[in-house]
């Protein structure tokens, strides 16, 4: 059996709003971030979950909560200490941390860790030509898209048009890394 983590930040804060790194300062959701805590906890409804797990700060804790209320789940709670959780080299104080802020971050491809059976990276699922059923050429992937509860193949025809397949099981037959190509159960129409 698989385990499945999925990984949900907390809604908007005040500080959030204004670009502010809040690190463990108990900064609370803001009216727009408790909007965002319904709304993830809404487009989670249909996914089955075992546990929630959640931060002890306020921001975390309720939007864990929101998620936790309509799947009849408690929160489990985890202080997050004075601990740090991540470093990075050269970087050693907030005002270096902000200077980063929305910079890309490249870890090299041997320090990723195995996928599991039916697990991939996107990395590996661009570039990948999609074929349907009938053998009809699909086109090409060009990226995805994550929609919270489930990824979206972005596949690029030749001829410009570009076509969404959502990235399950029901529509996704296979997934074939060393022949570059994706089965699927999709008609060329759609």
């Amino acid at each position: 059996m698989t385990t499945r983590i999925c990984l949900v930040r907390h809604g908007e804060t005040a500080w959030n709003a204004e670009r502010r790194i809040q690190g463990q300062l108990d900064i609370p959701l803001n009216a727009n971030g408790v909007a965002q805590a319904r709304a993830t906890a809404n487009s989670l409804l249909h996914e089955e979950f075992a546990a929630v797990y959640a931060s002890d700060l306020a921001r975390a804790h309720h939007t864990a909560e929101a998620i936790a209320h309509v799947m009849h789940l408690a929160v489990t709670l985890r202080s997050v200490g004075d601990g740090v959780i991540a470093t990075v080299q050269d970087i050693d104080d907030r005002d270096a941390a902000q200077a980063l802020a929305g910079a890309r971050v490249f870890v090299p491809r041997a320090s990723f860790p195995t996928p599991d059976e039916g697990e991939f990276y996107w990395v590996d699922l661009i570039g990948l030509a999609v074929v349907n059923r009938g053998g009809v050429a699909l086109g090409q992937v060009t990226g995805l898209i994550e929609t919270g509860p489930h990824c979206v193949l972005r596949v690029q025809e030749p001829g410009g048009h570009e076509r969404l397949i959502p990235f399950v099981s029901a529509y996704v037959d296979a997934v074939d890394l060393p022949g570059r190509r994706i089965a699927v159960d999709w008609d060329p129409e759609d």
